[in-house]
């Protein structure tokens, strides 16, 4: 199983550096285009972005004794809209001159959210909610809870008849390999990596980050992802795949790990 995350970038003072505009305006192209790169634009920047959730705060303390009342005293209530189905969804806003066209609430606050930020809620049992969406007095973009696990925890396998060429990148990611070098001693379960460049199609280039482990690693790549957003300039990709996988022994057979535990070493 192949994981693909694009650069994303790191959010700064609550605010993304993707720009709103760039997310609503990949995301009418995706709609008009409905084409694979307008896709994974639209995904990126979806991914990317930190979004304006709007909150309401529940005291958790006894209403007689609220004068030292604190933040850490407090419940955080995401606010939600119907559709005409009478499901419920998560408004995520992307500016505020969008967030002040809902009236509703007039004691609601705001606070910042990625897009990933969302699943713990809509994942529970009762769960009452069915998703998100973005800018609904305008885009009323709708995303379901089974595309937002889909978008933030994309899998898949490479298609039979895609073209893939394997080989070493020709300039060398070296600051990204010295940041994962510092990472991957601090997971027990890694024996040894390898970084490759893939070619899909004859036109579509990622890095091709390649992990031999001893457990699930799901719970590495997203902290693989954040170290590569450092590095990866506009435009780059890295792919992730599981060394137990024959797609994963094939393509480092020819190649040398970067990484390699002591006591994986022969």
């Amino acid at each position: 199983m192949l994981y693909s995350r694009r650069k994303t970038m790191q959010p700064a003072n609550g605010f993304s550096i993707v720009k709103s505009q760039d997310l609503v305006q990949s995301m009418k192209r995706f709609q008009i285009e409905k084409t694979k790169e307008s896709e994974k634009e639209f995904i990126n920047n979806l991914i990317s972005l930190t979004f304006l959730s709007p909150v309401l705060y529940e005291s958790t303390k006894d209403i007689n004794h609220n004068e030292n009342e604190s933040q850490n005293d407090k419940k955080i209530n995401l606010l939600s809209l119907p559709n005409d189905n009478g499901e419920f969804f998560f408004p995520a806003f992307t500016e505020k001159d969008e967030l002040l066209k809902w009236n509703a609430y007039p004691d609601k606050q705001v606070i910042f959210l990625k897009l990933k930020d969302y699943i713990d809620v809509l994942s529970t049992d009762n769960s009452k909610w069915s998703g998100v969406v973005i800018n609904p007095f305008r885009d009323n973009f709708v995303l379901t809870t089974e595309q937002i696990k889909t978008i933030c925890n994309p899998s898949y396998t490479i298609p039979k008849n895609e073209s893939v060429i394997i080989g070493e990148p020709q300039e060398y990611p070296q600051k990204l390999v010295d940041a994962l070098i510092d990472y991957l001693p601090s997971v027990q379960s890694v024996n040894r990596a390898y970084l490759l460049l893939m070619i899909r199609n004859k036109t579509e280039k990622s890095y091709l980050l390649v992990i031999d482990s001893n457990e699930d690693l799901k719970h590495i790549f997203d902290k693989v992802s954040s170290i590569a957003s450092e590095y990866l300039v506009e435009k780059e990709n890295i792919d992730f795949v599981s060394y137990s996988t024959k797609f994963g022994k094939d393509a480092v057979k020819d190649y040398k790990p970067f990484y390699e535990k002591l006591s994986s070493k022969k």
